[in-house]
């Protein structure tokens, strides 16, 4: 499958050899110098000199113009404030169907090692790692454990069952917690 991108092959790139090669200018300066003058209040004209020595007053200065600007009650006050978006939105009910339009992170995609690894359930049978954290009933994990060929008798079963069961405080179980269950017995 060398010729199938994948997300890894997007993100790594296939660059010939001359788009690789450093740039010819690489790590010299691009942009000609400009020659800055003094300010009025006697400054030396180098960066940041107008603001520290509190004398030029100038445009160049940035120091304490918005904590000076504040009060010490409305600073307090910006502390508990929150600012902006949160990246992944909790606060937000997640749709059943998320648009391919829509934008917004619920906190239920992928991060770039899964995409760039995914694991062998993924690729080969369509089965995602959150798959394996669903609730499972009894019957279904009885004929799920039966398919993977595990061998289980009647009460290995039920004490693998009963250990996974314990994992959780709902007593719910899911494949992963069964595969766990059954590990520890060394069942």
């Amino acid at each position: 499958r060398p010729d199938e991108w994948d997300a890894r092959r997007v993100m790594q790139g296939a660059y010939p050899p001359e788009q690789l090669a450093p740039d010819r200018d690489l790590g010299k300066s691009t942009k000609t110098a400009r020659k800055r003058g003094g300010s009025a209040g006697g400054g030396t004209g180098s960066p940041g000199a107008e603001g520290s020595t509190g004398t030029g007053g100038g445009s160049g200065s940035c120091s304490g113009s918005v904590s000076g600007s504040l009060s010490g009650s409305e600073r307090a006050m910006d502390s508990d404030r929150v600012f902006g978006v949160p990246t992944i939105r909790t606060d937000l009910k997640r749709p059943k169907h998320k648009k391919v339009t829509d934008p917004t992170d619920y906190g239920n995609e992928g991060k770039a090692d899964q995409l760039m690894y995914p694991s062998r359930y993924a690729e080969t049978l369509g089965v995602h790692e959150d798959d394996f954290l669903q609730p499972v009933s009894r019957e279904a994990m009885v004929e799920l454990a039966q398919a993977a060929g595990l061998g289980l008798s009647d009460s290995d079963f039920g004490m693998a069952w009963e250990r996974a069961q314990a994992y959780t405080t709902d007593g719910s179980v899911c494949v992963e917690a069964f595969r766990r269950a059954v590990e520890e017995l060394g069942l």
